[in-house]
């Protein structure tokens, strides 16, 4: 990551005292989360594939990896691939998930976020399973994704592949 793309992200505007105040109440506050509540707890679905790897692990989804390293996930899922750990590529991938896996030979999971349109939903689960992804890693805790005024006004968020 570029030395300004570091600055950018850690930073706040003039002298950070609104960002120190916002991180402080943001701290102060407890979450809780009210997905998958009425889950029978009899029901367990995650013993079987843990047994892809060799150490019961997997990366969290994170979009957008171009923003930060020239080869975005591809770099994410090699290093991954290093440690023998699961990479889960996002729904927001700035590298297709058919080049993600194409790019390595370990296992790969893909986390969907469902949009409202089921086509969509389903036009994804079928590119995943065809790139040779293992799991799908469905999403709960947006149901609404929040409004990123900042991207908004940004004319493209993805950089060229």
């Amino acid at each position: 990551m570029s030395p300004m793309a570091r600055e950018y992200l850690q930073s706040g505007a003039a002298d950070e005292i609104t960002l120190r105040r916002n991180r402080s109440i943001y701290d102060s506050l407890l979450l809780k989360p009210r997905v998958l509540r009425d889950v029978p707890s009899s029901r367990h679905v995650g013993h079987a594939i843990w047994r892809q790897t060799a150490a019961p692990a997997a990366t969290f989804p994170t979009a957008y990896q171009k923003l930060f390293h020239k080869d975005g996930e591809l770099a994410a899922a090699a290093g991954a691939a290093q440690t023998q750990t699961i990479y889960t590529a996002s729904s927001f991938s700035t590298v297709s998930i058919e080049k993600i896996a194409a790019g390595t030979s370990h296992a790969i999971w893909f986390q969907l976020y469902t949009p409202p349109d089921r086509a969509i939903s389903g036009d994804l689960i079928q590119r995943a399973e065809k790139a040779g992804c293992k799991a799908i890693v469905l999403t709960v805790d947006t149901p609404v994704l929040g409004t990123r005024n900042r991207e908004m006004r940004s004319s493209s968020i993805y950089p060229e592949e």
